[in-house]
């Protein structure tokens, strides 16, 4: 019993974690601080795994024992909030990913079109002059 409340609190707190993050994530994409995001999805991603793996253990230990029902309710908030969450950033996440879509096929298209434009070869010889 005590390890399914050990394993329900650590589920809880790295929900916390997942939940502040994902938080955190809001302003950075605002200013389209590239590096930012990126330092905190790879977080994210981390504790993504965690959450996946103490996840499946509590699980499994619930089928076998009760466990405190507290910690399975703010567990449970956690998970709606998160979803809530990410409901709110993919259209702004995928808003931003066309944005830099269409600024990148402008910087393409602008790179064919300036090769269309190149100057011709300088000449490299001398004009003989036979009048000497």
């Amino acid at each position: 019993m005590d390890d399914l409340k050990k394993l329900q609190q650590d589920s809880v707190r790295q929900y916390r974690d997942f939940y502040s993050l994902t938080l955190s994530l809001e302003e950075p994409l605002k200013r389209l601080d590239v590096e930012t995001i990126l330092r905190i999805t790879h977080r994210i991603e981390e504790i993504k795994k965690e959450v996946m793996v103490t996840d499946q253990l509590v699980n499994r230990s619930t089928a076998s024992g009760v466990g405190d029902h507290l910690l399975q309710a703010e567990r449970m908030e956690l998970m709606k909030k998160i979803l809530g969450i990410n409901k709110t950033l993919m259209p702004k996440i995928q808003a931003m990913m066309a944005m830099q879509a269409s600024d990148l096929s402008k910087i393409k298209t602008g790179m064919n079109s300036l090769g269309g434009y190149a100057r011709p070869a300088p000449p490299s010889g001398k004009i003989i002059n036979t009048s000497n």
